[in-house]
């Protein structure tokens, strides 16, 4: 119903947070801190509590909710691991997840392109997307360059910097 379409949307936030929250809550005890595999079995705690929350949250319908709670987990988890001594910047738990960015950012991205069918685009609405894009870029151009206009840069710079401010890949 409309409704239940309205209100999908608050919903998927607050159950994403709501998670996340108890998750991370959850990941501070679990393992307890003298445990000897501590870091592994946060690292498993963390990773198991994104899947479920991912693939949870597209089982029951709420697929903003799980990317909403994977990182309102990791959040509140460093949050409580820091309590417990754990520093921010020098996290067992964050080495981990950086050393699986590191692999899996490539295929990420790699993947992203292959879930467009170029032969079922019609080319009316590549047209539109093509004219949306570069509307956007414009609009973001020029606002950076009246943003900047107190600046000491000149014309030029201020292009560049509005250029390099772009977005990365499919974010």
């Amino acid at each position: 119903s409309l409704t239940y379409e309205i209100l999908q949307g608050p919903l998927s936030i607050a159950g994403g947070i709501a998670f996340g929250i108890v998750w991370g809550v959850l990941s501070k005890y679990v393992p307890e801190k003298n445990d000897p595999y501590v870091v592994p079995l946060r690292i498993l705690m963390l990773l198991g509590g994104g899947l479920i929350s991912v693939l949870g949250s597209e089982c029951l319908g709420f697929g903003g909710a799980g990317p909403l709670g994977c990182v309102s987990a990791a959040f509140v988890s460093l949050l409580c691991w820091s309590q417990q001594g754990w520093e921010i910047e020098d996290n067992p738990v964050a080495t981990a997840f950086e050393i699986f960015w590191m692999l899996f950012e490539p295929v990420l991205f790699g993947l992203t392109g292959t879930q467009i069918k170029i032969n079922e685009l019609e080319a009316h609405t590549v047209m539109l997307c093509f004219a949306c894009l570069v509307s956007g870029i414009l609009i973001r151009v020029v606002a950076t360059v009246f943003v900047a206009i107190g600046s000491q840069l000149n014309l030029k710079e201020k292009i560049f910097v509005a250029l390099s401010w772009m977005s990365k890949a499919s974010v």
